[in-house]
């Protein structure tokens, strides 16, 4: 088979590009997410404003681990927090900000190889307007952290009679 040279039928293959890495994926944002948005939706001003500034804050952060996971009404914040003692965590709720903060002291000082890591640590975790925190317990190096949902009465849905 002749050899054809790019863009005679054949599409650019990454192979084409003769050493040249591939083009990393652009962020995701606000607007990549929401394109338009004032052009559709009135009055979300006040919450388009409280997502920018999350997304701009937000933080890479990888440690500890966490889950999050949802029931019906309910959510569990599962935080891998091994080597932790529950008086070495603080849980804090302000606003609608609920933070996480660890501080453990080494337990040995000599350590021939320390892979596990016991280092202080921070996070954050925005909650929307009606989430309230029921609870945390400490079990097995995970902490989970109990949230519910709250609606108040004028906010749940409500069924019409037609007269």
């Amino acid at each position: 088979m002749a050899h054809m040279p790019i863009g005679k039928g054949y599409p650019d293959h990454d192979w084409d590009r003769k050493g040249q890495l591939p083009t990393p994926p652009k962020p995701v944002t606000i607007q990549t997410l929401f394109p338009n948005f004032d052009r559709w939706a009135i009055g979300f001003d006040p919450l388009l404003e409280t997502l920018k500034a999350i997304s701009s804050e937000s933080k890479l952060a990888s440690y500890p681990p966490y889950n999050i996971f949802k029931t019906k009404d309910n959510y569990v914040l599962e935080i891998a927090a091994a080597g932790f003692a529950k008086e070495d965590i603080k849980i804090s709720v302000k606003e609608l900000t609920l933070t996480v903060e660890g501080s453990a002291l080494p337990s040995v000082d000599n350590y021939v190889h320390k892979g596990i890591a016991s280092r202080d640590f921070k996070q954050d975790f925005c909650l929307a307007e009606y989430v309230v925190v029921d609870g945390a317990e400490m079990k097995d190096g995970m902490l989970r952290i109990l949230l519910r949902q709250e609606l108040p009465e004028e906010k749940k849905p409500k069924v019409i009679e037609i007269s």
